[in-house]
């Protein structure tokens, strides 16, 4: 890309992070996230997956998926992530990443099964469906938030301004709770939290891209 993360903006603030899982398709014949382990371990190279095309965020995070539990998958790189979507609730495939915001419906009317959510904690709405943080030490989520920039040399004064209103305005339980219900857990911070997020994440998707 023609422009360097760090330095061509300003980090204004955090906004929140999307609700994301991993979903498979009732062929998998599993209903559990130990099961889909045990089940790739014993299929090496047979069980692939969808995703929004080539270094997307699905396929990077299903790299870091087989590194961290040692098996081996097949990408299946569809245009969009609607497309990879649609693609297993039709059968074509049998595991995909997605929003849960995106996909709740289809969750709901039995189409699609949550394994397991890429979190370290679990998400309200799926008391009983495991985290990810759980089921591996030191785990490292990649990054989904949604995040305010600005122009590279934005002044103080309007900077801690635009930070302290976006913390207030996430803090609403109006806006909290309608957020939650699509799938966003909103979570600020002040723009020296942004900077170090971006620096943190960025060695993250370095080392995994490498």
């Amino acid at each position: 890309v023609p422009y360097d993360p760090l330095k061509d903006f300003t980090h204004i603030g955090m906004m929140g992070e999307l609700v994301m899982a991993l979903y498979v398709h009732e062929s998998m014949g599993t209903n559990n996230f130990k099961g889909l382990i045990d089940y790739a371990k014993a299929n090496p190279g047979k069980v692939t997956y969808g995703t929004n095309g080539i270094g997307g965020t699905y396929h990077l995070e299903m790299e870091l998926f087989k590194q961290q539990f040692g098996i081996n998958l097949v990408q299946v790189p569809y245009k969009t992530s609607i497309e990879s979507i649609n693609g297993l609730v039709a059968g074509e495939i049998p595991m995909v990443y997605a929003p849960y915001g995106a996909v709740a419906p289809l969750v709901r009317a039995g189409k699609m099964r949550v394994l397991v959510v890429l979190d370290y904690k679990r998400f309200p709405d799926l008391p009983n469906i495991p985290a990810m943080g759980e089921e591996i030490q030191n785990y490292q989520r990649i990054p989904t938030g949604l995040n305010l920039y600005g122009p590279a040399g934005l002044p103080q004064p309007i900077l801690r301004r635009l930070n302290s209103e976006i913390v207030k305005i996430m803090a609403m339980p109006d806006v909290k709770a309608k957020s939650e219900q699509i799938g966003f857990i909103p979570s600020t911070g002040t723009p020296e939290d942004f900077s170090a997020m971006i620096k943190r994440d960025l060695s993250t998707m370095e080392k995994l891209v490498k």
